[in-house]
């Protein structure tokens, strides 16, 4: 019952990881026919214009891949009160995460403000909703983690 527990607490903060990744994917998914088309034949400067966009896409997923995958391990070494070895890579992908939420924090803020002295010109679309919250949380869980690992190296040390 107990690994059932510890789970659950890696489980549910992680949640937000999932649907940013899953919305990502989705993008990254529509843009893989203009990769096609660009491998396939001879193409115009605008399709091959449209293929750099596809790949960059695809590239942006993929790092976003590996720093999630990164953030998910340092999240389960935390829940599991232990310490995770941070080398310069996983340094990069953790404030890679911390940063990939900082302007989706600006943006919030200026969002509540928006709203509340202007309610009728903020349109809310729940799926967009629900990723642009999600964004700065992964940015906060990062930043919550990282200062926890701290913590955890300086009682080992001890």
């Amino acid at each position: 019952m107990n690994d059932l527990f510890l789970f659950l607490r890696f489980l549910i903060p992680t949640l937000p990881m999932g649907f940013v990744w899953y919305d990502i994917g989705r993008i990254t998914a529509a843009q893989l026919p203009a990769l096609r088309a660009l491998a396939e034949r001879a193409v115009s400067a605008e399709m091959w214009l449209s293929g750099v966009q596809a790949a960059v896409i695809v590239g942006v997923f993929l790092l976003l891949s590996v720093v999630f995958l990164v953030l998910l391990h340092l999240h389960w070494r935390g829940v599991q009160g232990k310490v995770l070895k941070l080398g310069f890579v996983r340094y990069l992908c953790v404030f890679l995460a911390i940063a990939l939420g900082l302007p989706a924090l600006w943006e919030c803020f200026w969002l509540v403000i928006d709203f509340f002295t202007h309610p009728k010109s903020v349109v809310i679309d729940t799926q967009h909703l629900i990723t642009a919250l999600c964004v700065p949380y992964i940015s906060l869980l990062a930043l919550h983690r990282l200062i926890a690992n701290f913590r955890y190296t300086k009682k080992s040390e001890k």
